[in-house]
């Protein structure tokens, strides 16, 4: 029976197939063909938005997946005073004239005092001279003189510094007395003045005239100085104010943070003043007699705009004191300055003036100080991104990433359809404008939303827990159909302009929400793909 059945239905439908008529050339079908285009992506972190590469000064610290907060940095804005050339010592002779008088052989010495501010124990000196005038006032009789000083010692072989020669009658003659070779030492205290002790402190002079027989000498001799100035000292120094120092921090926030002058309100931030002195200054009472922080930002005809202060306790200036060769550091809030409004600018030139000035710890106290010391001051400014933000601009470039293979797709379709996928685990909102330029840059067209057809869109921030710290990431997708022009001008796409405008959870484009913390592990992933779809005629594509 079944045998009888396959036989059937062979026989019926060969019988079938012998009704239909074949047409001599074969008609191809066409339908419509969807092709999936991947067109850009990129994850954002802070970094992206304030590139710490382009400056040393500004850095944002992270720890990549950890939960330390990322922090904004201005960091090791040096200042520093050098000692080299500030100190001068304007010695006095008392009294001005050295008179070595007497028959036969004359001797005497003077001491030289210094300004009574002044008491050199010891001393090396990197410049200076004493000057000589030396007068035979006798017309009848040459003599020969010799002048020392027995506190310098040359560093070679510790020979006394002196000068010694002879004067006709009536003759005057003026000398010269380097001491950048010499160390000084004063002598010891005693009653009398010799070549090892010496009655008061001053730099103590002798001199000596020789005549033949016994008739008066009459020798002068008047002692000067030229602008001394020392590479180390002991002892007790006048009250000297250094130079002022000013050093320019150029801290190149870059373009992109143009948008975020006045719009990031900060929380925990604090500055860091840190001083010490450089070299062998001991014993010495540094005063900070005006410290000032500028900020300024570039105007768009690259000059400087105007400038704005970085206030101490209500001051645009600090005062404060230190010793010698201890270690300072004061910590600063924004309690007591206006931190947050200063770096919430975004200054693109730090400036940084001090004003410092030397003193003894006490009237009669013995320091010392080399001309290679210098006295610097470190400011750390530190900003951990505990913030709110509102609407603070940013902007950034992508590449249309499309093959050649999917732009002919393009070029033979008639509609696309774009998709933006934005995954948000920073608890910083985004109002986002997507525009597509060609290859120079010139705008085609914008992504508009659903909602009320404009070119901005809302990326809602991360949800965040009592303390602003994120407990889940929010997605945010938007869908768009591009036809006839847009469509046409998306043919040219080259690259993609995202200009966002960033407000933390809670914020408005006008009001600060609570704070919120920005960690190194929170990321925003942005991605743009989409379709194009096209009729696909089989007949055309076989050539026929």
């Amino acid at each position: 029976m079944k045998t009888k059945k396959i036989i059937l239905i062979v026989i019926t439908v060969l019988s079938f197939s012998s009704c239909i008529d074949t047409p001599k050339d074969m008609v191809l079908p066409n339908w419509d063909v969807d092709v999936n285009l991947p067109i850009t992506s990129k994850t954002y972190t802070l970094v992206d938005i304030i590139d710490p590469n382009s400056n040393p000064n500004l850095t944002i610290s992270e720890e990549a997946g950890s939960d330390s907060l990322y922090v904004l940095m201005a960091n090791d804005l040096e200042d520093t005073s050098p000692i080299a050339d500030n100190i001068m010592i304007p010695i006095k002779v008392i009294p001005e004239n050295l008179d070595i008088s007497g028959t036969g052989t004359g001797n005497n010495d003077i001491i030289y005092t210094p300004d009574k501010d002044y008491r050199i124990d010891s001393a090396e000196f990197y410049s200076g001279s004493f000057y000589l005038e030396l007068e035979n006032r006798d017309n009848t009789s040459s003599l020969n003189y010799k002048i020392w000083i027995p506190g310098f010692k040359k560093k070679t072989d510790k020979s006394v510094l002196s000068i010694e020669g002879s004067l006709n009658p009536g003759e005057i003659r003026y000398a010269e007395l380097p001491i950048t070779d010499y160390r000084y030492a004063q002598l010891k205290k005693y009653a009398y003045n010799s070549d090892s002790t010496q009655r008061a402190d001053g730099i103590l002079i002798r001199g000596k005239a020789v005549v033949n027989g016994t008739q008066e000498i009459k020798f002068y001799s008047r002692v000067a100085n030229s602008k001394i100035t020392f590479s180390r000292i002991v002892g007790k120094i006048k009250k000297t104010e250094l130079s002022y120092q000013k050093t320019r921090f150029d801290n190149s926030f870059g373009k992109q943070t143009i948008g975020f002058n006045s719009k990031i309100n900060f929380k925990s931030i604090r500055m860091n003043l840190l001083g010490r002195t450089i070299g062998t200054l001991r014993n010495f009472k540094i005063i900070l007699d005006s410290l000032s922080i500028m900020g300024q930002n570039k105007l768009s005809n690259g000059s400087l705009g105007s400038p704005y202060y970085l206030r101490i306790q209500g001051k645009e200036y600090f005062t404060d004191t230190l010793i010698a060769g201890t270690d300072y550091n004061r910590i600063f809030t924004e309690i007591n300055t206006n931190l947050s409004d200063f770096l919430s600018k975004f200054p693109d030139v730090i400036t940084v003036g001090s004003k410092v000035i030397l003193d003894n710890i006490t009237p009669n106290s013995a320091g010392a100080v080399s001309n290679k010391d210098s006295i610097r001051f470190n400011i750390d400014l530190t900003a951990p991104m505990i913030i709110s933000v509102a609407d603070a601009g940013f902007t950034d470039t992508l590449e249309v990433d499309i093959s050649d293979n999917d732009r002919e797709d393009i070029v033979k379709s008639n509609s696309a359809n774009l998709t933006i996928e934005i995954q948000n685990s920073i608890p910083l909102g985004l109002m986002a404008k997507c525009t597509f330029t060609d290859r120079n840059y010139n705008p085609l067209f914008s992504i508009k939303n659903s909602v009320d057809n404009k070119n901005e869109f809302l990326i809602s921030p991360a949800s965040v827990d009592i303390n602003g710290i994120p407990i889940s990431s929010v997605n945010t997708k938007l869908n768009c159909v591009l036809v006839d022009d847009d469509f046409e001008k998306f043919k040219q796409a080259e690259f993609i302009i995202i200009e966002l405008k960033i407000r933390s959870t809670g914020s408005t484009s006008s009001t600060f929400g609570p704070f919120v913390q920005v960690r190194a592990k929170d990321w925003l992933k942005f991605r743009v793909y989409g379709g194009v779809n096209y009729n696909l005629d089989l007949e055309d594509e076989g050539g026929n």
